[in-house]
């Protein structure tokens, strides 16, 4: 029995669709510097009225946490680029069926840079 053209492309197609979804399952942030870094980006609350949190989004849309007595330093600067220097923290996110769902980044001892 000879494959048809069109069941040939098919069976391309599926190939072609199923090795793009395994390639993506790869790909993921695996930036994590240690120590002191620099970060620049925007500066923004986010969250709920009764849980915000504040963040600085960098050019790589990745969000950096900022707590404690770091958050005063960069509160009245909400929607502003900043450039900062902090220690990194990352911390897993696991949901409540025990899968993780990626890292927190967080940014502590942070030092406006001008």
């Amino acid at each position: 029995m000879q494959p048809t053209k069109k069941s040939v492309f098919l069976m391309i197609f599926f190939a072609v669709i199923a090795a793009s979804g395994l390639m993506a399952l790869g790909q993921k942030d695996t930036d994590y510097p240690k120590g002191r870094i620099t970060v620049s980006g925007r500066v923004r609350l986010v969250g709920t009225a009764t849980f915000s949190r504040l963040v600085i989004t960098d050019d790589q849309d990745r969000d950096w946490y900022i707590e404690g007595e770091d958050r005063e330093k960069l509160s009245r600067r909400e929607q502003r680029v900043v450039k900062v220097k902090g220690t990194t923290e990352y911390q897993d996110i696991i949901l409540a069926n025990g899968e993780n769902a990626g890292v927190r980044r967080f940014l502590r001892k942070i030092t406006l840079v001008e």
